[in-house]
C-alpha cells in the first residue's frame, strides 16, 4: 500500500534495457522493458490519459488511517514535473522498441500489431507486417507486402520467458516449443520475401508468481500473470466483503473473457477463489483470538494491472494469500 515504485524509475528500467540489449541481444531485456511497459508504465496512466500516478502502488485499502506523501488514486496535476513528460514521451517512441536489425537480422522486441519499413545491409527492403491481437492472445503472424529488394531475412523471434510452450509455423520452421526455447530468440530465415508467412504461437496459460522469501510483504502470497501482463483485482469485481478475505485456490480454472473499462477492450480473468468466514472478526482489532469458521467460494474478476483505478473508488490487490492444500 506504501510502495514507493515510481514511474521514472520505471521509465529508466526501460532505457536501460533496451540499450543493454543493443549491447547483447538477449530475449532476458526484452521480457524486462515489456514486464515494465506493459504493466507498470501504463498502468501510471489512467485510460483516457488525463490522469497520472507519480508511484505505483501494489495494493490500496478502502481507507487509511494516516495520509501518503502521494493520493491513492491518480492526479490530474503532479508537483514532480517528470513523471508526466518523460512517460508521454516513451509511449510516443514506443515503436522503437518493435524491431531491431543488425546485418541481415530483423529482431523482434515488444509484440504487437504493426508495420515496419525494413531496409538490410544486404539490400533487403520490405515493409514487415506483424498481424496479432498481443498483449491478450499469443498468436503472432509475420507477412511481408511493398517488397522493393527481395533478399534473405533471418527472422529472429523472441520466445519470452514466461512461455512454457506453443509453437512455429511457416517455410519450412515448423516446430514445437518447449520450456528450454523460453527466453531465447530463435533464428527463422526467410529466402523469398514475396512469400513470407511465420506464425509464432505463444502458449498464454495463467501461471502463478511467487517472490522471494526476504520479500516480506508477499510471504506465503502469489500474483496472477497470463502473457506478459500482470493482473489484480479490484472490490467492484468480486462479492466477497473484503479483498483480505480472498485466498487463492491453486487449483482454480480460469476463463478469459472481454471485458472493457472506459470503452477499452482488454482480457479479463474469471474464476472463483475461496472466502474466508469472517464472522466475530474485528477488522479494527489489534490482536484477538483466532477464530476459523471455514471457506466459502467467491467469483472473482481480474482485470489487467494497467486498467485499475478507472472506476469507482475500491480496493485493490495483485498479491494474494494461497491456500495450500495437501
Amino acid at each position: 500500500m506504501t510502495a514507493y515504485n515510481e514511474t521514472c524509475a520505471s521509465l529508466g528500467g526501460v532505457f536501460w534495457a533496451y540499450r543493454m540489449f543493443q549491447l547483447e541481444p538477449k530475449a532476458e531485456y526484452f521480457d524486462i522493458l515489456e514486464r515494465m511497459m506493459l504493466n507498470t508504465n501504463l498502468a501510471a496512466l489512467s485510460l483516457d490519459g488525463k490522469r497520472f500516478f507519480y508511484e505505483n502502488m501494489l495494493r490500496r485499502a478502502k481507507e487509511l488511517d494516516y495520509k501518503l506523501i502521494w493520493p491513492l488514486t491518480r492526479s490530474e496535476y503532479i508537483l514532480s514535473y517528470c513523471c508526466p513528460p518523460n512517460l508521454a514521451r516513451t509511449i510516443a517512441q514506443s515503436s522503437e522498441y518493435a524491431y531491431l536489425t543488425s546485418d541481415n537480422s530483423v529482431w523482434t522486441g515488444m509484440y504487437g500489431a504493426s508495420e515496419a519499413q525494413v531496409k538490410l545491409e544486404n539490400g533487403g527492403e520490405f515493409t514487415l507486417v506483424q498481424s496479432t491481437d498481443y498483449p491478450f492472445d499469443g498468436t503472432i503472424r509475420f507477412t511481408a507486402k511493398d517488397v522493393k529488394v527481395n533478399a534473405p531475412v533471418h527472422l529472429r523471434l523472441r520466445v519470452p520467458g514466461w512461455s512454457a510452450g506453443g509453437f512455429i509455423k511457416g517455410i519450412g520452421a515448423d516446430r514445437e516449443l518447449t520450456k528450454a526455447d523460453a527466453g531465447t530468440y530463435l533464428d527463422i530465415l526467410v529466402e523469398d520475401l514475396q512469400n513470407m508467412d511465420v506464425q509464432l504461437s505463444l502458449d498464454m496459460k495463467v501461471r502463478y508468481t511467487v517472490a522471494n522469501n526476504m520479500v516480506e510483504e508477499t510471504v506465503g502470497q502469489a500474483a496472477i500473470e497470463r502473457g506478459p501482463l500482470v493482473y489484480c483485482c479490484e472490490s467492484v469485481d468480486t462479492h466477497a466483503a473484503d479483498l483480505d478475505d480472498i485466498y487463492l485456490d491453486l487449483n482454480a480454472e480460469f476463463t478469459p473473457v472481454e471485458f472493457e473499462i472506459q470503452g477499452r477492450r482488454m482480457m479479463a480473468l474469471e474464476t472463483e477463489e475461496y472466502a474466508i468466514d469472517r464472522s466475530e472478526f474485528d477488522r479494527n482489532a489489534l490482536y484477538q483470538p483466532l477464530k476459523y469458521h471455514g471457506m466459502s467460494r467467491k467469483h472473482v474478476r481480474l482485470i489487467p494491472y494497467y486498467a485499475w483505478d478507472n472506476r469507482d473508488y475500491g480496493e485493490m490487490r495483485i498479491w494474494f494469500p494461497v491456500a495450500y492444500t495437501v
